[in-house]
Formats: C-alpha cells, structure tokens, sequence
C-alpha cells in the first residue's frame, strides 16, 4: 500500500511546481506521513519487522524439536534401564545425574587446549571408569550381575560383527566377478544378499545398527564402482584408492582438532596431501594420475556450477575477481600502517569485490552462496578450528610483526 502511495506521489504533477510554491521541506514531510500509514511495511529500506518474527519462530521451533528428541532418548533409556536391569526411578535418576557429571567432564577435557590425543583419551577413559564405579556402588548385587552380563554380551556381539562384514564382502565381490549372470540378476543377487546379511546383523546389533552397518557398506561398494569404472580400475584396486582418500580424509580432520598455530597446521595438512598424491600416483600410474589431478584440480569450477549453477564465463570472471581480491590483500599486509588500518583496508578490498561479485550473479545464486558462505564462518567446523588454534600472546604477535618489517 505504502509503496503504491508512494509512486503515485512521484508521479503526481506536484513535482512539475515551482518550488516557491511548496512550504520548505513539504515532501519530506509528505513522505513521513505516508510512512506513517502502514508502519509495518518496509520503509527507506528497513527490514521487514516479519522477518526478525520468523526467525523467532524458526528457533522456537528448533529448540522444540530438540527438546521433544531429548525426551524421548531419556523415555528410551529409563524403559532399558527398567527392562535390563530392574532399576527403580530413585536409582535411574541418581544413574543419570551420574551421567551428566560425566558428560560434563569430557566436554571440560575436549575444550582443553594444550592436551595430547594420548592425555585427551586418558582423561576420558578415567573420568568414564569413575562413571562406572559410581554406578556399580548404587546397584543391587543382581543389578550388578545383569550389567557385567550384558558388557559381557555386547562386547561378544561387537567382535562378531567384524568377520559377518568381512563375510559379505567376500560374498558381494564374487557376485560382481561372476561374469555369466545378466545384469538383472546381479542386481537380485545383490538384493537377497544385503537382505540375508542384514538379518544376520540384526539378530546380534538389532534391527537399527543392523541397518546402518549394510547402509555403509553398499555405499562402500556404490564408490568403490565408481572409482573403477572412471579410473579403469580393477576393483580391488578402487577399494584401494577409496581407503587413500579415506585415510587423508581422516588425517586432515585429526589435524583440525589438534592444537597448533594455523601456520603448523596448514604446513602439516599439506605434507598430508603430498603423501596422498605420491601413493595415488603410485596405484593409477601416470596417465590415470594425470586424469585424477585434473579431475581434483577442476574441483572448485564443478562446485561453483552444480552448486550455484554458474556458466563459464561466470566462472572465469569470479577465479578472476578472487586473484585480484587476493593481489589487493597481499599488497595491503606488505604495505604501511597500523593493525587497525591494515583490517580496514583489507575489508574495504573485500566489500568491493564482493560487490563485483553480485553484479555478475543473479540474486538467487549471489543468496545462496552468502548463505553458504555464513554457514561455512560460523558453523561447527569452523568453530572447532578456532577452539583448536593457538592465538599468539601480544608479545609473540610484536616479535613476529619485527622480524617481518610489518
């Protein structure tokens, strides 16, 4: 309505008037007053007040959400405690204050800087053997003896486990080699197989982590297919390769959850890389590696069009704009000044690229890709490195800032 308003007095021949005929600040005037008509529409340019309402709403909801699956998990595990073990509600409340005071710690020990992984799992393993003592001493002798009996049985079931895994994929590999069967009745035998072995799970996990063992290993499979058909691999070699990437996966977020300068890190996770590179090199040979390298390299152009849908002169323009941006800061922290004007400077380069930035995106990519991007500065990845990263004390940092001439 107000934007309606609006237009029509901009349009009106009101403006066509000489000045003289108009008191002094008559249309700003005007322009409050129609404002003040539909105050909760957006005016000069404010945030729609409905917005900060749905974000409201949005984390409302979410804590609700999170608080129905907390009573639930808590429903869950007073009805086992009652089932297993006979405990009464007096003992299943200590039980899980107990267990609170133990979370609590090894949430403590993860936050502490400074701690080795090995003092890391020491710490944990103490506070958890504490736990259990606590429990032991509130439990009758027959609520003891049904506790160590099911630790006895769960350890059991875990290490049967292992070889009905090793089973499947004995099973899965020689259905994939047989090369006399059509590919309908692979896709069958695959079928009963995953049915057979999944049974055979869920009569010692149950039917949940039943299903979450099969669900990781056909998504093994489905990869370790892919990776032999794209690379002409045999498939014991793709299972080869997947364990590669796996393994350096593994590497790196270890090395994000240690504590170390960021310059320490990035030096390690690249010698990581390195090791990566020479032992794919060694698996692919030349030629395949060279596909590989290309494929890694083109990474960030695939990701910017599948998940932005950018062209490819969309592309070239914002690798383009990012090497300027990159140039400009470069030059900024080698120059003159103070801290303070360094960082203004640096994002005053940053504002302007990323405005050149939305004027080549259409505003769906450009909202999309901020929204990526917030998630990415403020998400749980990127607070742990931050927990994880050794901040220079401000004598480290006027020792470093000398021996660099900045």
């Amino acid at each position: 309505m107000k934007n309606s308003i609006l237009r029509r007095i901009v349009s009106f021949d009101i403006f066509q008037m000489g000045r003289t005929a108009l008191p002094k600040n008559f249309l700003l005037l005007l322009i409050v007053f129609v404002c003040s008509l539909a105050p909760e529409s957006n005016c000069f340019g404010q945030t729609n007040p409905n917005q900060a309402a749905n974000q409201a709403n949005r984390r409302a909801a979410q804590a609700q959400k999170q608080a129905a699956n907390q009573a639930q998990h808590t429903q869950q595990q007073r009805a086992m405690l009652t089932q297993k073990y006979n405990m009464d509600m007096a003992q299943i409340q200590q039980y899980e204050t107990l267990q609170k005071v133990c979370t609590d710690k090894i949430a403590a020990i993860n936050k502490t800087p400074g701690l080795s992984k090995k003092e890391r799992y020491q710490k944990i393993g103490d506070c958890r053997k504490e736990f259990q003592a606590s429990v032991e001493k509130m439990l009758t002798p027959q609520q003891l003896s049904a506790m160590k009996a099911n630790d006895t049985n769960s350890n059991a079931n875990a290490g049967a486990v292992g070889p009905i895994v090793k089973s499947y994929n004995k099973e899965y590999y020689a259905i994939r080699s047989n090369k006399g069967m059509t590919p309908a009745a692979r896709t069958e035998a695959f079928a009963q197989l995953d049915k057979t072995y999944e049974s055979r799970l869920a009569a010692i996990v149950g039917n949940v982590q039943a299903r979450r063992i099969m669900k990781r290993q056909v998504s093994d499979h489905n990869a370790n297919t892919i990776a032999a058909k794209k690379y002409n691999l045999a498939y014991t070699d793709a299972q080869k390769y997947n364990g590669l990437g796996n393994a350096t996966k593994f590497r790196q977020n270890k090395l994000d959850s240690t504590t170390m300068t960021r310059k320490d890190r990035v030096g390690k996770q690249d010698l990581v890389k390195a090791q990566q590179d020479a032992k794919v090199k060694t698996l692919l040979g030349d030629s395949r590696f060279n596909l590989w390298h290309r494929d890694h390299s083109s990474t960030v152009d695939q990701r910017l069009k599948s998940s932005y849908g950018f062209s490819d002169q969309q592309v070239a323009q914002y690798k383009d704009l990012q090497n300027q941006q990159a140039v400009a800061i470069l030059k900024i922290r080698q120059g003159k000044g103070t801290a303070a004007e360094k960082q203004a400077s640096m994002a005053q380069a940053r504002a302007e690229t990323d405005q050149k930035v939305r004027q080549m995106l259409t505003p769906e990519q450009y909202g999309k890709m901020t929204a990526d991007r917030h998630k990415a500065q403020t998400g749980p990845r990127r607070k742990t490195i931050d927990a994880h990263t050794v901040k220079p004390t401000p004598k480290a940092a006027q020792t470093a800032a000398a021996n660099t001439g900045h």
